[in-house]
């Protein structure tokens, strides 16, 4: 039996909104780790 991983709260979010739009303002600011985060999901 495989057991799901509890997510955080923007995935949790975006999985209840499965159409919602997630705005990330002054991204360009974020560690280099969070940019290469998004890079793998989008």
């Amino acid at each position: 039996m495989w057991a799901m991983a509890r997510g955080g709260v923007l995935t949790e979010a975006v999985r209840r909104h499965p159409w919602s739009v997630v705005l990330l303002d002054e991204i360009e600011k974020a560690h280099h780790d969070v940019h290469e985060l998004f890079y793998q999901v989008v």
